[in-house]
């Protein structure tokens, strides 16, 4: 909101810096006065967006850490293949397709794997659903092994939560 703030400031500054540089008229004295106010106000918004702090997750700062087990762990993995065409044609691609037109389209391997973890607090076991890792199973598998992810939950609610990857 801070760096909103700041590039309004900016921007009012710069018009009317802009609007009393020219000024000639009688109707609003002081012109040196508005120019300096219309520069502060350039100064003012130049630093809201400089010193602008953003703020990190509260859900990792205020949140319950948790270091995933490995054997409370399922993974899904979902596997495809994209096909991506170049939308580049130059006159040699073009004469080439006309021979064959699959020339200009290649694959790209997509991996994606989802973390289910069964948490368990006393007699209930809570289910938590990762976001998609753009991961390999077996890459995030070894993540989780050498403890890279973690899961946040917000103490008041814990439908809010977070998995994390540090690496």
């Amino acid at each position: 909101m801070t760096r909103i703030f700041g590039y309004i400031f900016l921007i009012i500054g710069l018009v009317s810096f802009l609007f009393f540089k020219e000024y000639r008229g009688y109707l609003i004295n002081y012109q040196i006065v508005w120019l300096i106010v219309s520069i502060l106000f350039e100064i003012l918004g130049c630093l809201l967006i400089r010193f602008h702090k953003k703020k990190p997750n509260d859900l990792k700062l205020k949140g319950e850490r948790i270091k995933l087990d490995f054997d409370s762990c399922t993974f899904k993995t979902n596997n495809y293949l994209e096909e991506l065409n170049s939308d580049f044609h130059s006159r040699t691609e073009l004469l080439d397709d006309l021979y064959d037109s699959n020339s200009n389209y290649h694959t790209e391997n997509k991996n994606e794997t989802v973390i289910i973890y069964a948490l368990k607090n006393g007699n209930n076991t809570e289910t938590f659903i990762s976001n998609v890792f753009p991961l390999e199973e077996v890459n995030l598998k070894f993540h989780v092994t050498n403890g890279d992810v973690f899961l946040y939950i917000e103490k008041d609610n814990r439908n809010n939560y977070l998995f994390d990857l540090e690496t």
